[in-house]
């Protein structure tokens, strides 16, 4: 519903939804087509016009693809992904540096799809739907009493349910934390570049994961469509000049095309490392995706957690339950992973890891399988307590 009205000085749109969701990237998306298809009226707004660029990898996981499957459905889900996967790959290598320690063979294919085409394709999918979306018009300031948003165009929105999912540095978060003390900011992220090179510049197979190249992070470099994918990222604690040590790994790998070309740009993005408030003032605002923390912070994907937190903001509207404890399993998910990445980058472990690897291919690939690429079947202290006697077993036997 639009009311518009009139004064001597100027003239307002006020429009009027159920929900109002900003940002329209997966986790927006994916709410927003979750309700459009339960019969709520809600609005997108987004600052960007679709399709615009992104910034990631692009590796979606089995759990990523069956949370879309889930939330499209099968047709939709066959038509997405046929227009959007890039690549897909079965082996994946671990290295010490430039030192392959081990290569392993998967029973499901890593499946690697161009972002900017799924968010436009959701987007778009979204519209078919009958979503009303407002591209190119991002939030200007919101009276989160009065439930009141003004959009850079002007225009106002009354809503009685508010969706952030507007990234990282999410405008709601900040607008929420001027206008409530009580809400408090969190500062902690990741800060990752990434370079796209022709793959006439790059002789690469599989996909490749990096270690002992940067601090408590790693380096990634695989083919995507006609395209390599090499990138890095660095906790924001961390004092090293990443954009030096991605030119160097470039080299490493034998790019024929120096970082510094302008076939070869090279872009940065942040991304969160740290659990968020997941909604605030009864459930009024929920926060999704990017701008709710939810992030894989073992491997720091974001594609399942940003549609799995999505779809499960629109449930929380739709049957009314609370969305705190809707992804308490996901927040889970993630302390367990941030328990592993410490462990990973220990370095007695790492050390283990780079020498005795090559003889554990299988052990590796069993990980990936119940770990990264699905929600683990056992409960954290047990999936520690196999890592932990495996990694013991072998430095012993080795001794």
């Amino acid at each position: 519903m639009t009311i518009t009205t009139t004064n001597d000085q100027s003239t307002s749109t006020l429009m009027t939804t159920e929900v109002l969701i900003i940002g329209a990237g997966p986790a927006g998306s994916a709410c927003a087509i979750s309700l459009q298809k339960a019969g709520v009226d809600c609005i997108v707004a987004d600052k960007a016009a679709f399709p615009r660029f992104k910034l990631c990898g692009g590796l979606i996981t089995q759990k990523g693809q069956d949370c879309l499957r889930e939330v499209l459905g099968n047709d939709a889900y066959e038509q997405c992904m046929e227009v959007c996967v890039r690549g897909r790959e079965q082996y994946f290598a671990l290295w010490d540096e430039c030192k392959r320690i081990v290569r392993v063979k998967l029973d499901n294919n890593i499946v690697l799809i161009d972002r900017p085409t799924m968010d436009n394709w959701l987007v778009q999918h979204y519209k078919s739907l009958g979503g009303r979306i407002m591209e190119g018009n991002g939030v200007k300031s919101i009276d989160f009493a009065a439930h009141v948003a003004v959009l850079e165009s002007g225009e106002e929105v009354s809503y009685k349910k508010l969706v952030a999912a507007d990234g990282v540095h999410s405008p709601v978060a900040h607008m929420l934390a001027d206008a409530d003390k009580r809400y408090k900011l969190n500062k902690k992220g990741c800060f990752c570049l990434e370079v796209f090179v022709d793959e006439k510049d790059c002789d690469i197979e599989d996909v490749n994961i990096h270690f002992n190249l940067v601090p408590n992070f790693y380096t990634w470099a695989f083919k995507k469509g006609n395209q390599v994918a090499i990138g890095l990222g660095k906790l924001t604690t961390d004092k090293i000049d990443i954009k030096e040590v991605l030119i160097d790994y470039m080299k490493r790998m034998g790019v024929r095309q120096g970082a510094e070309q302008a076939s070869a740009p090279i872009r940065g993005a942040v991304i969160p490392s740290e659990v968020r408030q997941a909604e605030w003032k009864s459930a009024d605002v929920l926060f999704a995706g990017d701008a709710g923390g939810f992030v894989e912070l073992l491997t720091y994907e974001g594609i399942y957690y940003a549609i799995r937190s999505g779809s499960y903001a629109a449930q929380s509207i739709i049957s009314g339950t609370s969305y705190t404890q809707l992804v308490r399993p996901m927040h889970r998910k993630m302390q367990y992973g941030s328990f592993f990445q410490k462990f990973i980058y220990w370095k007695p472990f790492l050390n283990i890891m780079c020498k005795y690897g090559s003889t554990h291919g299988a052990f590796i690939a069993k990980f990936y399988a119940d770990n990264i690429d699905n929600i683990p079947s056992k409960p954290l202290w047990k999936q520690i307590a196999i890592v932990l006697m495996k990694t013991v077993r072998v430095a012993v036997k080795r001794k």
